[in-house]
C-alpha cells in the first residue's frame, strides 16, 4: 500500500505544471433537501446540487530575462484576474490538481478565479494566494 504526501501533490494549468506549488485544496459539498413530513420525528434528506471552492498557493516568479515574451502557466493562470478589462465566461480555466504522481490520483476541474491576493514578506518567497469555485461538476475525479 503506498501513502502519498504533499511532494506528491501538483497543480497543472494549460496542461503543463505550475512552478513552485506551495499547496492546494478543494472543498466539495453536497446539499442536502429535506424529504421528512410533519409526522416523522427525524428528519428525512435527498442529496441536492454538488458545489465545490477551492484555493491554492503558489511562488510567485518571472521567466529569466530571455524567456520574458514567454507565457508560463503561472503567468496565464494569475493573468486571468489580475488585469485590467472585464472577466468573462472565457475566463474560466481547467485545472488538474495532483494528490498523487499517477493520473488516475489527479482531480480535473472547471472553475473561475475568485481572488488572488499577491504579497511579500522580507525574508520570505513572495506568494500568490488564489481561491477558485468550481463551474459544473468535476470532469475527473480521483480512481
Amino acid at each position: 500500500m503506498t501513502y502519498y504526501s504533499g511532494r506528491h501533490g501538483s497543480l497543472r494549468y494549460l496542461g503543463k505544471p505550475v512552478a513552485k506549488v506551495r499547496d492546494w485544496s478543494l472543498s466539495l459539498t453536497v446539499e442536502l433537501l429535506e424529504t421528512s413530513t410533519v409526522d416523522l420525528y427525524a428528519p428525512t434528506y435527498r442529496p441536492g446540487r454538488k458545489s465545490g471552492t477551492g484555493t491554492a498557493t503558489v511562488i510567485y516568479y518571472r521567466p529569466d530575462i530571455g524567456n520574458r515574451t514567454q507565457v508560463t502557466p503561472f503567468t496565464a493562470l494569475v493573468q486571468r484576474l489580475v488585469r485590467s478589462g472585464e472577466i468573462t465566461a472565457a475566463d474560466r480555466i481547467t485545472l488538474d490538481l495532483g494528490i498523487g504522481p499517477n493520473a488516475a490520483d489527479t482531480l480535473i476541474v472547471n472553475a473561475f478565479i475568485t481572488d488572488v491576493s499577491l504579497g511579500a514578506t522580507t525574508g520570505e518567497l513572495s506568494s500568490v494566494q488564489l481561491s477558485f469555485t468550481m463551474d459544473g461538476d468535476l470532469t475527473r475525479g480521483v480512481g
